[in-house]
């Protein structure tokens, strides 16, 4: 039999230990983070500044940059390639691009051999001395197997991703192979690499190659079952699932995937994968990413990115651009962007470094502005331009619900006239021989009628088969519309942002001040485009009603 203080005092070492266990259970526990990787302190404010000149197109498409010797940048259009040397913000053309379809899709400086490669729509083109002279070095007979999306060296050989599959060829004799089995008669959208692997990117795949391509493995993939049908519609560059796939500057174990249905990286070259939040980002919509100030950044058709404080944080500033094509960083660091409006450079003011002129004066410049107009004035008379006012499809519906009580109406008129004659010949004498000829027989007819017909078809009081039509035209009025407001939105406050800082040079005015206001007004004016004006008119409503 078992004393009591036995048992007692054994309950009592049980909860000790237990208690204790979980104690030091806790001490060792190491917080998760939200996101694991690339949440850097925000400690940086980005903007942009516009550094090209001289390309004749508006849009860039493609940008590089090589240091052999001396700093130089190329950019690509939908006609040509371009060179800058001289400050690297003017540019004069260095290659024309022949054939109907000429678009410039991938640089690859190769500095092994001191190497410019150009993959177009119309063939492979490479430069041996810093883009003075161009020469074609893939193409074929079939415009359809022309087309290469990306290029890549990689030793003493050039890979090139294609609509028709992966070719190699050996620098020094230019003889291309299709790399059977994995990329056979698939389209190659992206071809990258590190100190270990090279990675193919398909449409909705993303293999990893051994540098002597002996072995092959599938280490990302995504369905491309789930894209909605209406994306199928454009090009099948524009609808791949993998949107874009970026390595980590200085440590190439960080792989990042941005795909249509979600962001995720890996931090062990490709074997694990995690997801990261995207919230309201539009991924379909993202063309390039880059890895650089500690931070990832994505860009697409709605803008730039940086992912900042476990969120994504739009980079607007000094920039008119609303597609930003690529995203490309220099030897030095600095990222560059190819959009619909030329080429930017990004610029990034530590925080803890701000140099911005004390505040001497409020940051209130409106007086200096009271001859222009507001910015609900000028999206007022950006919609009128367009023809894209919300009146006019409130005016066709009520038009179609009126139809209904019209009639068709329909009036019908007929007439018949004819005319008849006859000569007769009659009273013959048998013996003399004569005979008598009688009067014309003429008839005339002149018979005219006309009638008129009214009819309804009251069905239409309760749904007129062209209202579907109206729903469909005002869908594409909203989206224009919502351009439209979104562009004049921009510049007006990316003028009035310049102007300011002019002021500020004379009055004293603080950087990180102007800045505020001039967001707080930005997006207080988009909200208003998106509601007809209501967003200010209640906030002013609310303020009269305290008063």
């Amino acid at each position: 039999m078992i004393p009591k203080r036995m048992i007692l005092i054994s309950l009592i070492l049980i909860l000790f230990i237990s208690f204790f266990g979980s104690f030091i259970y806790m001490l060792n526990r190491q917080p998760q983070k939200p996101l694991g990787i690339n949440t850097p302190k925000n400690s940086f404010v980005f903007s942009w500044k516009k550094v090209s000149h001289g390309i004749s197109e508006a849009e860039v498409v493609r940008i590089a940059s090589s240091n052999f010797g001396r700093p130089a940048f190329y950019a690509g259009t939908s006609k040509a390639i371009y060179k800058s040397t001289t400050g690297m913000s003017s540019y004069l053309a260095s290659l024309y691009l022949e054939g109907s379809q000429k678009q410039v899709n991938d640089f690859y400086v190769d500095v092994l051999d001191r190497a410019i490669y150009a993959a177009t729509d119309s063939g492979l083109y490479v430069s041996l001395d810093e883009g003075e002279r161009w020469e074609k070095i893939y193409f074929v007979k079939e415009s359809r197997e022309e087309k290469c999306y990306c290029v890549l060296a990689s030793g003493s050989l050039i890979l090139l991703g294609t609509s028709q599959g992966l070719f190699v060829s050996d620098k020094n004799k230019i003889s291309w192979k299709q790399f059977d089995g994995y990329f056979e008669n698939k389209s190659i959208f992206d071809l990258l690499s590190d100190q270990k692997f090279i990675y193919a990117v398909l449409e909705s795949d993303v293999y990893r190659l051994q540098s002597n391509f002996e072995r092959i493995e599938k280490v990302f993939s995504i369905s491309s079952q789930e894209m909605d049908t209406d994306d199928l519609s454009g090009s099948l560059a524009d609808r791949k699932v993998i949107r874009s796939v970026t390595i980590a500057e200085g440590n190439p174990s960080i792989i990042w995937v941005v795909s249509a249905q979600g962001i995720f990286y890996s931090e062990d070259f490709s074997k694990n994968w995690k997801c990261v939040p995207h919230e309201s980002l539009s991924l379909d919509l993202i063309m390039s990413s880059i890895y650089a100030h500690d931070a990832f950044f994505i860009a697409g058709q709605k803008g730039v990115y940086v992912l900042q404080d476990n969120g994504w944080r739009p980079i607007y500033q000094g920039s008119e651009a609303t597609r930003f094509n690529h995203l490309s960083a220099d030897a030095q660091g600095n990222v560059y962007a190819a959009t619909d409006t030329g080429i930017f450079k990004l610029l990034a003011q530590n925080k803890d470094s701000d140099q911005s002129m004390p505040i001497t004066s409020p940051v209130n410049g409106d007086e200096y502005f009271l001859d222009e107009p507001s910015i609900r004035d000028v999206q007022r008379a950006s919609i009128q331009y367009a023809q894209v006012d919300p009146e006019k499809i409130k005016t066709w519906q009520t038009q179609v619900q009126k139809k209904a009580w019209l009639p068709e109406f329909s009036i019908g008129m007929g007439g018949d006239k004819n005319r008849t004659t006859s000569d007769n010949i009659y009273g013959s004498y048998t013996g003399g021989g004569q005979s008598y000829i009688g009067p014309d027989d003429k008839t005339f007819y002149n018979n005219f009628g006309w009638d008129v017909s009214l009819s309804w078809d009251l069905s239409d009081l309760i749904w007129n088969s062209e209202q579907t039509s109206i729903d469909s035209r005002s869908k594409l009025m909203t989206e224009l519309r919502e351009d439209i407001l979104n562009e004049v939105t921009r510049l007006y406050f990316e003028r009035r942002r310049l102007q300011y800082e002019i002021l500020g040079n004379d009055n004293g005015y603080s950087d990180v001040d102007i800045e505020k206001k001039m967001r707080l007004e930005e997006l207080t004016a988009l909200i208003d485009a998106l509601t007809g004006g209501t967003f200010s008119q209640e906030i002013e409503r609310k303020a009269s009603y305290k008063l």
